[in-house]
């Protein structure tokens, strides 16, 4: 049987995305103790490549995989993180003072942060409290429409794809009054990293307060965050109050904005149009400081999507005028919010004076699509950043640069990214099974062997060892042990009973073996198949594209907290002691209040508690690349 700390910290620690095998430390390469991966001096570095807890001098050179650096083994000091005029902060500084600091005169190193995470390192929650409050006490002074000018970079969907971003920001100058950043929203779910992301993000906010702007995605929402990824994520590495803090900030960001160039004015938001919204100074009358609902000028303008040009092909004359007349219609596919077409974008830019409507929301081949909407010019552009998509999409990832004359669009391809656990849970954790199993087939092989052997031939062989042992190793004072006591140890009835629990473990070992094929096969399905092209992905994964039963859903998420809780205190058994149910197990839910009904994240968190059937997508289902779902399994 394989080391156990070996397997542990090989899943853990030691292997990318494409990593055919898994490399076994052996017992001598495990550190007995943390020290080993790291010195006093905790000076990050700013490589990519290197541990920013070590020196170069102190870095571990007996790694089966030395081209795979180690994590960072420490957080980030607060001298190291923030830059603060004040003197005296220090990493026991009180999350509420590291607050009041940074917000009266402080910053954040980007890089610094930027280089921690490549390294897969974790910071204090106080700061990571500090962060997030920062940025969200930004984002509420921020109107609902953002008024920008100048060359700005666009970034569509990310979705928690960490080092992807870096991979995009690595070519791109910091932001300054020469070009700004834009991004449209959904920084979370669906990828590994969502936390590493939102996190840097409010970063790059804080230190540029002035050239970073942030959107409201659909998923910035408790709703689509407790039916896919990111609460988990929160939970598993910072906990409850982190994840509250997160959704707290999220209701504050802003919902549209325009950009102005010398050619004209631009207007962007992350799904598109609103027919309660057909002018640009409607949009300070909504109220975007709540959980985004499934209906309304908030719903619409993080959900809609414009009519796709391919339903006009092949259309005669007629049918075209017939459908350019299309303005507003319900939209089937994502369950909530609109699809707009050419008579309602065409009557936004023109009654607004705009030239275009730059969007995000959905997936593209080549990480944009420009719908001209059967005319000769583009009035609707989608932007999408996360390139390969939930590591199977196979599509490229696209930025927009907005310069003083025209656009430009850059591509990217994706790049390797640490390998990642399903549900984020520790090697020794996604072990356990195998080692069960391997426990029991020892002791039914022993049973076996004593089953060879004839009572006569049993009772004799224990005898003589006790013999030699007792002759050997017992004390003066000590009496031997009798025949008879031997032979009473090796009773029938007790053969009997010490058969009867082997065999229970046996079928034990069947459940466990069951327990480990079942994942194993929920990776191999995982893995990407030659005939899983763009098209295919794409039309097998509309249903997660969407909201399922949103009324069922959101009372739910006051429950689906506290069976994360049992599953991070406990992540070998699922469950607190003292509750016997399975952590999947599902009661029948009680009538609930419409998402109209609940204005507030404390209304949400006042709902009844109990558990809907699991849909595809939700932390329990996932896996680190999202499993493709047939429509009849939802």
């Amino acid at each position: 049987m394989a080391d156990v700390p070996a397997v542990a910290h090989g899943l853990a620690h030691g292997h990318t995305a494409g990593d055919s095998a898994l490399p076994l430390l052996s017992a001598q390469h495990i550190p007995t103790t943390s020290s080993t991966f790291f010195s006093t001096d905790s000076t990050c570095s700013t490589s990519v490549r290197r541990c920013s807890a070590s020196p170069t001098s102190r870095r571990v050179s007996d790694r089966v995989r030395v081209d795979v650096p180690p994590p960072a083994w420490r957080p980030l000091r607060t001298d190291q993180l923030f830059r603060l005029r004040s003197p005296g902060a220090s990493s026991s500084t009180c999350a509420t003072e590291l607050e009041r600091r940074l917000l009266e005169n402080g910053t954040v190193d980007c890089e610094q942060l930027r280089a921690h995470f490549l390294a897969e390192g974790k910071l204090e929650r106080a700061h990571v409290r500090a962060l997030i409050t920062r940025a969200a006490t930004l984002f509420r002074a921020e109107p609902n429409l953002l008024s920008l000018s100048g060359p700005t970079a666009v970034f569509g969907d990310i979705h928690g794809q960490f080092f992807d971003l870096d991979h995009v920001l690595t070519g791109l100058a910091m932001p300054s009054a020469s070009c700004g950043w834009l991004f449209l929203g959904d920084l979370v779910d669906r990828g590994l990293f969502s936390v590493e992301v939102t996190l840097y993000v409010f970063a790059l906010k804080i230190a540029y307060p002035q050239y970073v702007h942030l959107l409201r995605g659909n998923h910035e929402c408790r709703l689509l965050t407790s039916r896919f990824t990111f609460r988990e994520e929160c939970f598993r590495k910072y906990g409850e109050e982190v994840y509250d803090a997160f959704m707290n900030a999220f209701d504050t960001l802003p919902l549209a904005a325009t950009v102005e160039t010398q050619d004209g004015v631009y207007f962007c938001s992350h799904g598109g149009l609103s027919p309660d919204l057909p002018k640009l100074t409607d949009f300070a009358c909504v109220d975007r400081f709540c959980e985004i609902p499934i209906k309304g000028a908030l719903c619409d303008l993080v959900w809609s999507d414009p009519l796709e040009d391919e339903t006009a092909l092949d259309l005669d004359e007629k049918d075209i005028e017939e459908w350019r007349a299309v303005d507003f219609v319900e939209n089937p596919t994502r369950g909530c919010g609109q699809v707009f077409g050419y008579a309602a974008v065409d009557a936004f830019l023109r009654e607004n004076n705009l030239l275009m409507l730059i969007r995000a929301h959905e997936v593209q081949r080549q990480g944009y699509l420009e719908h001209k909407m059967t005319t000769d010019r583009t009035m609707v552009l989608t932007v999408f950043t996360a390139a390969h998509y939930c590591d199977m999409y196979h599509n490229k990832g696209a930025i927009l640069h907005l310069k003083e004359v025209g656009y430009e669009l850059q591509q990217f391809e994706n790049v390797p990214h640490p390998y990642v656990l399903p549900k984020c849970i520790d090697g020794l954790s996604y072990t356990i099974s195998y080692i069960t199993e391997q426990l029991a087939d020892l002791l039914v092989g022993l049973t076996k062997y004593c089953d060879a052997l004839d009572d006569e031939d049993l009772h004799l062989h224990y005898a003589g060892m006790n013999h030699r042992l007792g002759t050997e190793l017992r004390q003066p004072s000590t009496p031997p042990l009798a025949s008879e006591d031997v032979y009473a140890l090796l009773s029938p009835r007790s053969s009997e009973t010490l058969r009867r629990k082997v065999s229970a473990i046996s079928r034990m070992r069947m459940m466990f073996r069951l327990l480990r094929l079942k994942r194993q096969q929920e990776l191999e399905d995982d893995v990407e198949k030659p005939d899983q092209s763009f098209d295919y992905v794409r039309e097998h994964d509309k249903a997660n594209e969407g909201l399922s039963n949103p009324e069922f859903t959101l009372h739910t998420l006051d429950s689906e907290k506290q069976e994360i809780r049992r599953m991070v205190r406990s992540p070998w058994l699922g469950t607190d002691s003292g509750d016997s149910s399975p952590t999947n197990s599902r009661p029948g839910s009680p009538a609930v209040p419409s998402l109209a009904e609940v204005g507030s994240p404390r209304a949400i968190s006042s709902l009844p508690s109990s558990q809907p059937s699991s849909v595809p997508g939700s932390p329990r289902t996932s896996v680190p690349r999202l499993k493709l779902l047939q429509s009849n399994e939802l």
